[in-house]
């Protein structure tokens, strides 16, 4: 969800480098989410969702979506500046070969963004690995994610099988993170 949103956002920005107010405009439009806690905004669409649908039955495509919404500003810093680069050296070249649309993106935009898209995508794991808002709101009582697990664990003072799910916790999220930061890096120099 998060390079899904993060790489049209971060070619508007590179495309509006001749308008600097809209590119920042822009820019800040999307870290304010930041300023924005997961929970209140699950809070809120559970009380959207609620009357409408079972939450239980959303809450991964909402917790998706939320977690998406907010590693967006971490995505989107590590994007632009490759977009923008991009487009600042190779942009002219592209417009007078006549180079245009999803061919410009395939064959110009996406190898020189290979690194920074496989950042983005680890950080967005690796913030995504920990969440604990919005699934606490929409989890059903019997499931659980790992942080919700380790969370009711904690709450029942049971430390032993706390440490084992932390421990878990962190090794996968270390391997997520490793391992799609060194996929944006395999082949990108070629």
């Amino acid at each position: 969800v998060t390079l899904a949103l993060a790489l049209p956002l971060a070619l508007a920005v590179a495309a509006l480098q001749h308008r600097p107010h809209l590119a920042r405009g822009l820019e800040a439009v999307v870290y304010l989410s930041v300023a924005t806690s997961p929970l209140v905004i699950g809070t809120g669409l559970f009380l959207l969702i609620f009357p409408l649908a079972d939450p239980v039955a959303l809450a991964l495509p909402v917790t998706a979506l939320v977690n998406g919404v907010m590693s967006l500003p971490f995505a989107l810093r590590a994007l632009v500046p490759a977009a923008v680069e991009t487009e600042a050296r190779f942009g002219p070249l592209a417009d007078s070969l006549g180079m245009t649309g999803a061919h410009r993106l395939r064959q110009l935009t996406m190898p020189r963004l290979r690194r920074p898209l496989g950042f983005a995508a680890a950080l967005a794991a690796a913030l995504s690995m920990g969440d604990l808002g919005v699934i606490a709101l929409f989890a059903d009582p019997t499931e659980a994610t790992l942080p919700l697990y380790l969370y009711r664990q904690m709450a029942a003072y049971r430390s032993g099988p706390a440490e084992g799910v932390a421990l878990l916790l962190l090794a996968l999220s270390l391997a997520a993170f490793w391992l799609l930061d060194r996929g944006g890096r395999v082949d990108a120099d070629a």
